[in-house]
């Protein structure tokens, strides 16, 4: 029984190994004919790509020969009718070149340019002339304040100094006429007896007021009149730098007492012309102008020169020219053409002239030659200067 049973066993592991053989070699092989299969499927899904991709540019190929033929069979039939020179189109009567653009028309488009050129202009120079506020002429001045101008001044553009003979040359012969003009107008302003203290204001600055006070009192002087030419803008004194004399004590000096004014400098090479200058500027203008030593200075004047002329300060700036103007005999308010404006000019002579029986005369100056002003004022310029020279023409 043991025997049998061993051998039962024995027999048991030998088919059992022989299973475990038979389904590896099962296993291999079925694996082994998994790979060939999907070896064989790639290399079937290969070709067919490639099948797919045969067939597309054979399709392309097969486009572009039969495109080539038809463009091939074209150029022949083109060349067949160039040949031929064959066509249904009949030139009845060619084409000419106009002697003239039909457009633009330049004359029309010129006369329209012309005609919107002189309306535009027209209607800027009525735009600009009814903005300006600005005196223009002899006529525009008188209209704005009512009455005439008691003298007019050319533009004359640097002067030279008052001791200077270039004055009666050419060059600046009409400035000087234009202020003999107004000497002669001032000294018959009144019947008795012509303003002996004069104050020369204007309503702003740089509207040639200074050079007007210097030059007049040296016409004054010329005419044998003994004249002092004060300097009364203690604020901005320029008669000094203009009349280039050396510093020294002036009216600010003597109003404060600093200074007794006993002997006043006169101008070298002219005659009766004394020069006050205004000296350090002081604190109190105001006050000094309108004091009591003001007023006595007036008076020791009056008694010592024939004419005084006093070069006051703008009128709007301050109040220092309207404190002069009511001490002094006449004021001449000076109005530069084409700078002062009319509403300026009005308040300031209103300003200069609050005190009764005040003279209140206006200048203007820096007229132009070529304004019509100037024309209907002095005459033709070129005549005035010729005449002015002493000319035998």
């Amino acid at each position: 029984m043991a025997g049998l049973d061993h051998s039962i066993r024995e027999e048991i592991d030998r088919i059992k190994g022989r299973a475990e053989s038979d389904f590896q070699i099962a296993e291999q092989t079925d694996a082994a004919a998994k790979q060939r299969y999907e070896l064989a499927k790639k290399q079937a899904d290969l070709l067919n790509d490639k099948a797919i991709q045969f067939t597309i540019v054979s399709q392309e190929a097969q486009e572009s020969r039969e495109l080539y033929e038809d463009l091939a069979k074209r150029l022949k039939e083109a060349g067949v009718l160039e040949g031929l020179k064959s066509t249904n189109i009949t030139i009845v009567d060619p084409g000419r070149v106009p002697a003239k653009p039909d457009k633009p028309d330049v004359p029309l488009y010129m006369a329209l340019s012309v005609a919107g050129g002189l309306f535009l202009g027209s209607c800027g120079a009525l735009l600009v002339d009814t903005l300006d506020n600005k005196i223009g002429g002899v006529a525009d001045t008188e209209q704005t304040l009512g009455q005439p101008v008691l003298g007019v001044l050319p533009y004359s553009g640097e002067l030279p100094s008052i001791n200077d003979e270039r004055p009666l040359k050419k060059a600046h012969s009409a400035y000087i006429e234009a202020m003999r003009a107004l000497r002669t107008a001032l000294l018959l302003w009144q019947s008795n007896a012509p303003p002996k203290v004069l104050l020369v204001t204007s309503s702003i600055a740089g509207e040639g007021k200074s050079t007007t006070s210097v030059h007049l009192a040296a016409v004054l002087a010329q005419y044998g009149q003994r004249v002092l030419l004060v300097d009364a803008d203690l604020r901005r004194g320029l008669l000094r730098k203009r009349l280039n004399i050396p510093p020294g004590p002036g009216l600010s000096a003597l109003l404060s007492g600093q200074w007794s004014g006993a002997e006043i400098p006169h101008i070298e090479g002219t005659a009766n012309l004394y020069v006050l200058q205004a000296g350090q500027a002081p604190p109190n203008p105001s006050e000094l102008l309108g004091s009591a030593a003001m007023r006595a200075c007036f008076e020791k004047w009056r008694a010592e020169y024939d004419f005084v002329i006093l070069d006051g300060p703008p009128v709007l700036p301050v109040t220092d020219g309207v404190l002069l103007s009511a001490q002094a005999d006449a004021t001449l308010l000076v109005a530069r053409a084409g700078m002062t404006e009319k509403p300026q000019l009005r308040r300031s002579f209103r300003m200069v002239s609050r005190e009764g029986g005040h003279l209140v005369g206006v200048v203007l100056n820096g007229l132009r030659p070529n304004d019509e002003s100037y024309y209907g004022y002095y005459g033709y310029h070129r005549y005035d200067n010729t005449y002015a020279e002493g000319s035998d023409a």
